[in-house]
């Protein structure tokens, strides 16, 4: 590994900064194209670099679809192309989220990030072609904008409208858009708050920008506009200049009548909200350094969370006053709480409690079942998974085999294990197979694919599934209970079946 490098979870990753904004990724390309190995090609063009594990035809037609989505994208926004593009592309979701979990500590559930920090480059995996080209054509909107510091309604609407992700229903449903904008205001979409982490009004963020942006695009002046907003006016002059009025009278012709406006905005917290939204936590914590305003402390406990400090944001946020608590904050307080063996989360349920939040009972069982009150939790779990683990630890198997029947990934894990103790390997390898392929790689998936191998007499594939599951625990840096119970069967059943929990040099994949 080159001098100055830092290696992550089976990743090599250059220190950009002393290199320059202007550094090219050559190197850096060609030493992470080595590292993947003969599966894997970097392929050249105008605009774009291209890793992928991809053919030479199937890797032409990715880099034409790339050549021809920017120069859409530079026709409709006026904005010129920055030198070449970097585009990498991993085989599956397990060597994806191994990746950006060096740049966005627990991001997970997406199928595509454009990263920011460092040389920006976008990163995905190989699935579906259309759904892989969509994200592809959304994460390159944020790529060409990523100089721009845009607010993030105009960032992420545009995205939105060039390639949507996932919120097309709520932008169709009028009611329920204008009936949440009464209800809650607008303030955290005009600050970026709302964009950011697991804000619970981040779907209504997502489709009110595109709705936003779609009206935008509409008027001849568009261009104007987007070169002339800024954050720290939510781009309200922006709007009046090209336009001739304001964004709250764009917003009154899906929301009616109403105060839509944008308020003043602390230039800080836009910034703040920003880098959140961006996954570049230590920027973030840079950006708010001992400043004990409450949008401060409570950016700074967030992106605190996603790194190795994640115990000083479980302090942050119990210090924290309750009115500056969305229930997206304190969900995380009680996650981070359940990784760490000495937190109390009673207060924060108790707050999720008042607010009637849907998810307060599952959250409660779960952290009973942290405590080892197995038989308490189970008054609180609904139908799932999770209560059949909780029955499985009491050896109930009858509850745990009815748990099993819900629609659930920890029902599926759970059958799995049913059938790991009838030794039916071939139904469980089956059932963790479509875990495998539907979902992102879990230190419970791999330890019981560790399992099977091992009771199908395949030693080699058991001890890739066990380094894989302590590799998921070490880049994460935290688990609850029943995962870290996990991890330590890995790590004894890795001693004896005579292997290091090291990941080989050059092996970045499970099937590699």
């Amino acid at each position: 590994m080159p001098t100055g490098w830092r290696k992550h979870a089976g990743f090599a990753h250059p220190d950009w900064a002393p290199l320059g904004e202007n550094a090219l990724p050559d190197g850096w390309l060609k030493h992470l194209l080595g590292q993947a190995g003969t599966h894997f090609r970097l392929d050249r063009s105008r605009n774009f670099y291209l890793l992928s594990p991809f053919t030479a035809r199937k890797a032409s037609y990715q880099v034409q679809f790339l050549e021809l989505t920017l120069r859409r994208l530079s026709r409709l926004l006026g904005v010129e192309s920055r030198g070449r593009h970097v585009v990498l592309i991993w085989r599956n979701a397990d060597e994806y989220l191994r990746y950006v979990s060096h740049f966005s500590g627990l991001l997970v559930g997406n199928a595509g990030t454009c990263i920011r920090t460092g040389l920006v480059h976008t990163v995905s995996y190989d699935r579906n072609v259309d759904k892989l080209q969509a994200t592809l054509a959304h994460e390159l909107v944020h790529d060409l904008l990523s100089d721009s510091k845009l607010p993030l309604w105009l960032e992420d609407g545009i995205a939105q409208n060039f390639a949507p992700c996932g919120v097309q229903a709520l932008t169709k449903d009028v009611a329920r858009m204008r009936q949440m904008a009464s209800t809650g205001g607008l303030k955290d979409f005009w600050s970026g708050r709302g964009f950011a982490a697991e804000e619970i009004g981040r779907e209504f963020c997502y489709a009110q920008a595109e709705i936003l942006t779609r009206l935008l695009l509409d008027e001849k002046n568009f261009r104007p506009f987007l070169a002339r907003a800024k954050r720290a006016d939510c781009g309200q002059e922006a709007c009046h200049q090209a336009f001739g009025r304001s964004l709250g009278s764009f917003l009154s012709a899906f929301l009616g009548a109403g105060d839509w406006e944008p308020s003043v905005t602390n230039e800080k917290e836009h910034e703040l909200w920003a880098l959140l939204h961006e996954s570049r936590w230590e920027q973030a914590i840079e950006l708010t350094g001992a400043d004990e305003a409450p949008f401060s402390r409570l950016g700074r406990a967030i992106a605190l969370s996603e790194t190795p400090r994640w115990r000083e944001a479980l302090k942050e946020l119990a210090d924290l006053g309750p009115e500056f608590k969305s229930p997206g904050v304190l969900v995380r307080e009680i996650w981070l709480g359940l990784c760490s063996e000495e937190a109390d989360c009673a207060a924060a349920l108790e707050q999720l409690e008042v607010l009637e939040h849907p998810s307060v009972n599952k959250l409660r069982a779960s952290w009973l079942y942290a405590r080892g009150l197995y038989k308490e939790s189970l008054e609180f779990y609904p139908p799932s998974g999770e209560r059949g683990f909780a029955a499985w630890k009491l050896g109930d198997r009858k509850t745990a085999e009815e748990s099993a029947d819900s629609q659930d990934l920890m029902s599926t894990l759970l059958l799995v294990e049913l059938c790991l103790a009838d030794r039916e390997t071939e139904r469980a390898e089956t059932l963790l197979k479509i875990c495998r392929e539907e979902h992102p790689p879990s230190i419970t998936t791999w330890e019981l694919s560790g399992r099977v191998a091992e009771l199908r007499g395949l030693a080699e594939e058991a001890r890739k599934a066990y380094r894989h599951c302590l590799e998921i625990f070490e880049y994460t840096g935290r688990a609850w209970k029943p995962e870290r119970e996990r991890v330590e069967v890995a790590r004894l059943r890795l001693q004896a079946l005579g292997s290091s929990a090291s990941r080989r040099d050059g092996e970045i994949g499970f099937d590699s």
